[in-house]
């Protein structure tokens, strides 16, 4: 049964996408108005959108890189490119590799002497302050701009819900560093639930706490990648309309963020049209649009890796000094 267990769940969220779109387009988009938008869209502004995107691109890339520096690992030169090719497919393809988490990020850090945990738990910490990035970054656009947000009352809903989950994901980073700090982890019984992952986060805080400057430098990169993705797809609204203040748009992308990282549909498919359409305040065959122009610059992005990823080719390392 359990080898039948994935395809049939992405049988159910290409249903869950394909229902939502159809809605979506019967119900709330005019055919005509969403045929008139692409006919006047000025496509450069896609262009730009997809050239800014490259921002979440370097400063991944960048982050990792600190991440593993602190702990004084180097990756050698071919295996940066293939972090690079990782992270190009990551935007449309966020699952790759996570069935055992690292492991190909590992190789690029080459057979050291030192312990490959450490180098396996900057992987694990890179994907705590991704999180915590987005966090911060949500916190700051809420606070700026929860009048606004509140003034509908289907958002003011929506809003409570996300201050909500942002309060537990707050406290569940504080809880967890209090948990690594004072070394309770050991006290676990081995029959715990994700014992071992317990164990891994427990380490991670430990050893990056240490290394507070590369963990905060790390951090400032993961916010501004978060920056760079929502300041990517308001260029690419451009191509539409001019009536998307920037500020409106980055109020609504954490939200629409948040819900669409839910696996109900494939890469949050019809999930986030649905709520371009309810939260834009443009006409909805136009706020459909800007949802696929995000979601196709994106998937460009994913393109590009395509293209040399399948060139890379792992070579065995030796072990080396750093």
């Amino acid at each position: 049964m359990s080898k039948f267990k994935k395809p049939l769940i992405t049988a159910v969220q290409i249903a869950i996408a394909a229902a939502l779109l159809w809605w979506v387009f019967k119900e709330k988009v005019d055919p005509e108005q969403f045929k008139e938008a692409v006919k006047t869209a000025d496509w450069g502004w896609v262009g730009a959108g997809f050239a800014a995107f490259g921002i979440l691109i370097v400063t991944g890339i960048l982050r990792w890189m600190i991440l593993l520096r602190a702990k004084h690992h180097r990756p050698a030169a071919p295996d940066r490119r293939a972090v690079a090719h990782r992270l190009f497919l990551q935007p449309i393809h966020p699952r790759i590799d996570r069935r055992r988490p690292g492991q190909a990020l590992l190789r690029g850090a080459g057979k050291l002497r030192r312990p490959e945990g450490s180098a396996f738990l900057s992987v694990v910490v890179d994907r705590i302050l991704g999180l915590l990035g987005l966090i911060l970054v949500t916190v700051v656009i809420v606070w700026w701009r929860y009048d606004w947000l509140t003034q509908a009352e289907q958002t003011k809903d929506i809003v409570s819900y996300l201050i909500a989950a942002l309060a537990i994901a707050i406290l569940g980073i504080i809880g967890a560093f209090i948990f690594a700090k004072l070394h309770l982890v050991r006290f676990l019984p081995k029959w715990t639930p994700l014992r071992e992952k317990f164990i891994e986060l427990s380490q991670a805080f430990v050893i990056y706490g240490h290394a507070w400057r590369h963990s905060l430098g790390a951090l400032a990169l993961a916010m501004v990648g978060h920056i760079g993705i929502f300041y990517a797809f308001w260029l690419g609204s451009k191509a539409f309309t001019s009536a998307i203040p920037i500020g409106d748009l980055f109020a609504v992308l954490p939200i629409i963020n948040a819900l669409t990282s839910i696996p109900l549909s494939p890469g949050g498919l019809g999930i986030r049209e649905m709520l371009f359409v309810q939260l834009l305040g443009v006409p909805n065959g136009t706020a459909t649009l800007v949802s696929f122009t995000s979601w196709g610059i994106m998937l460009l992005w994913g393109v590009v890796g395509g293209c040399f990823y399948p060139f890379y080719k792992s070579k065995p390392h030796g072990r080396h000094e750093d």
